[in-house]
């Protein structure tokens, strides 16, 4: 379970909690979250708009732009 958060340890938006939720529905990395769209994070359970936008915007600020 450790490496699961680890994996997205630098993105501030993402708690350990969101981590593994991330993990267990297939975005293992951040190259993942970087081709994902706020869709695809939604459709998480959990994964509420408000928060998918704070996981987009900060990917597109630090790895993206």
């Amino acid at each position: 379970m450790n490496n699961k958060i680890k994996i997205f340890e630098d993105i501030e938006s993402i708690d350990d909690k969101t981590a593994i939720l991330l993990y267990n529905n297939g975005f293992t990395t951040i190259d993942d979250l970087k081709n994902s769209s706020l869709n695809d994070l939604i459709k998480i359970k959990e994964i509420n708009k408000k928060i998918a936008k704070k996981i987009r915007r900060e990917i597109n600020k630090k790895f993206i732009a």
